[in-house]
C-alpha cells in the first residue's frame, strides 16, 4: 500500500478532516488543498511544507520540547501524596488524563496555553474527542450534537484568542508552535483567527497521541541532599537513560501500545489501483474515489506474527527487537519506538507494528510521545507504591466500546487506586533531566 503513494492519498483525507473538524474558511482550505498530493513534484504548498517542517522540528528541537513537558509534568507529580506518609486515593485514568493534558498543552503552547488559562477547556476537549466520529458524519451538528458542538466551539474560541492575542510569541512557547505561526500566517497568509483555529490539530495531536522494571528505573535515578534551610531532598530522573538502559521497561511499553494503540490506516483512492498479496497471489482492484481502511487491530493480534500468545500481554515480547536494534546502534543510542518487530527466532516482520504508522510516514512526534509516556510511568514506579483501596488484586478494566479510535483504546471505567510515597522517597522533590 505504501508503495502506491501516488494513487492512494493520505493528505486528501487530512484536508477533508480539517474542513469538517476545524471549520476553516474557504480561503484557508484553498491554501491547504493547493499541491497537497505533490502534483507539481516540488513539495511546495502548506500541507507538504508543514509536514516537512514538523519532521525537522521533532529532530532538531526534541530535547527542548521534552524539557518543556518534563518541567510542566513534575510540578503535578510533586504535589501527589503529600505530606510524607499520607495515602491519597485517586481515579487513575482521570488523574493521568487531566494532568497529562495540562502539561502537554503547556509544553507546546507556552505559559498562556488555552488549557492553562482556562482549565475547564480540558473537559470540553475530551467531550469533543469523545464525539469525533459523530462530528465527522452527522449533518447539522449544532442541532443534533449540540453538547459536542458547543464544547468544540469553546475550544476554538480559546485557540482563536490565542492567535489574535499573539500568545505564541511569549517566552516559554515551543519553537515548533512559533515556526508554525511563521509558516501558516507569515508565508501563507492565514489570518490570526484562522491560525488559532487551525492549531486545534496541534492541540489534538499533543494530548491524544505513555520488579525488574523498578530496578531498571532505579538505576536511572539519583538523590541530591538538600542544603541550608531547604532540607527537602531532590531526586533526579535521567530520562535519556530510560531509553537506553531499560530494555524490559521499553519492551513493556511497546507491548502496551501493541494492544491499546491499534488505529486504522486510511487512504483515499485517487486512481484505479491494483494491490497484490504476494503471500496468496491474490490481486484486488481499488476503484477511484473509494476509501481504503486497514485495521491495525488485525495485524497486532495475528498469531502468525506474534505467536500463540498474541491475545495476551507479554512484557518481554519486544526484547529481541530492542536488544538486536541496540546492538546495531552506536554510543548507546536509543532504539526507535517504531523499529521493525523481531520475534524470538530473529525473524523481522516488516509493517507488523503500526502504533505510530497511520499517516504518510511514521509519526514525527513519536520520540516526544515516548518521553512523555516513559517519564510519567517511571516517576510513578520510582517514587510511589500503588495499590487498590481494599488491598486486593488489581483487575484491568475492559476497553471502552466505541466505533472510532482517535488515539489509543480508553478504559471502559476508571480505576480507583491508593497512592503512597515509596519508602526512602517520602520527602523528595522529583526532577527530570535530559
Amino acid at each position: 500500500m505504501h508503495k502506491c503513494h501516488k494513487t492512494l492519498s493520505f493528505n486528501t483525507l487530512v484536508a477533508q478532516a480539517m474542513r469538517v473538524m476545524l471549520s476553516l474558511d474557504k480561503a484557508s482550505m484553498q491554501v491547504i488543498e493547493d499541491n497537497m498530493n505533490n502534483e507539481r513534484g516540488d513539495r511546495s504548498g502548506l500541507l507538504l511544507e508543514t509536514h516537512d517542517m514538523m519532521f525537522g522540528a521533532f529532530v532538531q528541537q526534541i530535547d527542548e520540547m521534552n524539557a518543556n513537558f518534563l518541567k510542566c509534568w513534575t510540578s503535578h507529580i510533586n504535589a501527589l501524596a503529600l505530606p510524607a506518609g499520607k495515602a491519597e486515593t485517586i481515579s487513575l485514568w482521570y488523574w493521568l488524563r487531566h494532568h497529562f493534558s495540562i502539561a502537554s498543552a503547556a509544553s507546546l503552547f507556552g505559559p498562556e496555553s488555552p488549557l492553562t488559562l482556562d482549565p475547564s477547556l480540558e473537559h470540553d476537549f475530551w467531550v469533543m474527542e469523545d464525539n469525533i466520529g459523530p462530528l465527522f458524519s452527522v449533518p447539522y451538528p449544532s442541532i443534533f450534537l449540540r453538547k459536542a458542538y458547543q464544547a468544540r466551539q469553546r475550544v476554538f474560541d480559546a485557540l482563536i484568542e490565542y492567535g489574535e492575542q499573539e500568545r505564541y510569541k511569549l517566552p516559554g512557547t515551543s519553537r515548533l508552535i512559533q515556526a508554525r505561526a511563521e509558516l501558516i500566517m507569515g508565508r501563507y497568509g492565514f489570518s490570526k483567527r484562522m491560525f488559532g483555529q487551525a492549531e486545534g490539530s496541534m492541540l489534538f495531536a499533543a494530548i491524544i497521541n505513555t520488579v525488574p522494571v523498578q530496578a531498571e528505573i532505579d538505576r536511572c535515578t539519583g538523590v541530591v541532599e538538600g542544603k541550608g534551610k531547604e532540607r527537602r531532598r531532590r531526586c533526579v530522573l535521567n530520562v535519556p537513560e530510560l531509553r537506553t538502559q531499560c530494555p524490559l521497561f521499553n519492551s513493556a511499553m511497546r507491548e502496551t501500545l501493541r494492544i491499546t494503540a491499534t488505529m486504522n490506516i486510511n487512504r483515499f483512492v485517487q486512481e484505479d489501483t491494483l494491490l497484490t498479496n504476494h503471500s496468496t497471489d491474490e490481486t484486488f482492484l481499488l476503484k477511484k474515489g473509494s476509501g481504503l481502511a486497514i485495521d491495525a487491530n488485525v495485524m497486532h493480534f495475528q498469531q502468525s506474527i506474534w505467536g500463540e500468545d498474541a491475545g495476551v500481554f507479554n512484557a518481554r515480547r519486544f526484547m529481541p527487537t530492542i536488544e538486536k536494534s541496540k546492538g546495531d546502534t552506536e554510543g548507546g543510542k536509543a532504539v526507535d519506538m517504531a523499529a521493525t518487530f523481531r520475534d524470538e527466532k530473529g525473524k523481522l516482520h516488516s509493517g507488523a507494528f503500526r502504533s505510530f504508522g497511520g499517516g504518510n510516514n511514521v509519526c514525527p512526534g513519536r520520540q516526544f510521545a515516548q518521553t512523555e509516556m516513559q517519564s510519567v510511568v517511571a516517576l510513578f514506579v520510582a517514587g510511589f507504591e500503588i495499590e487498590t483501596p481494599d488491598g486486593g488484586q488489581y483487575k484491568p478494566p475492559p476497553f471502552e466500546s466505541r466505533k472510532m479510535i482517535a488515539g489509543v483504546h480508553k478504559p471502559g471505567r476508571d480505576v480507583e487506586v491508593t497512592v503512597r510515597r515509596r519508602e526512602g522517597y517520602a520527602d523528595v522533590e522529583w526532577l527530570c533531566e535530559m
